[in-house]
């Protein structure tokens, strides 16, 4: 498996940080018109969206995050079954999963190359 952050374009998060933070504003608004008590997962979303300006004002990066992912099966096995696994288990974690149909040999050397420092090393090496 492969996680990678990388950085939008400054003017792609500015943008995306506008339009949600123009969402939030036209349903908060809805809601106070409509005389609907805005729920405390609302005012949360509304503050963090409010908050991603203000950081994006003071210089940090937008990411969007992904990872890849990749099963092997040995040749007496479906993989049919096992393709069906991790899709189930992307789902459960409240992923979308999106398959790699015309490029499984770069989504499989990304997911099973070492490319990076593992989180599992010990300090003491």
């Amino acid at each position: 498996m492969l996680v990678v952050f990388p950085i939008l374009p400054a003017t792609t998060a500015d943008r995306q940080a506008l339009n949600a933070e123009t969402a939030a504003d036209m349903g908060e608004a809805l809601r106070s018109h409509a005389g609907v008590k805005t729920r405390a997962k609302d005012a949360t979303t509304i503050a963090r969206t409010r908050n991603l300006d203000a950081k994006l004002a003071s210089g940090n990066a937008l990411v969007r995050p992904y990872a890849v992912a990749c099963t092997t099966v040995p040749a007496t096995m479906r993989i049919a079954e096992f393709g069906r696994r991790l899709d189930a288990a992307i789902r459960r974690a409240g992923y979308a999963p999106l398959r790699l149909d015309l490029a499984q040999d770069a989504g499989f050397a990304a997911a099973t190359i070492p490319l990076g420092i593992g989180l599992d090393r010990s300090s003491d090496q």
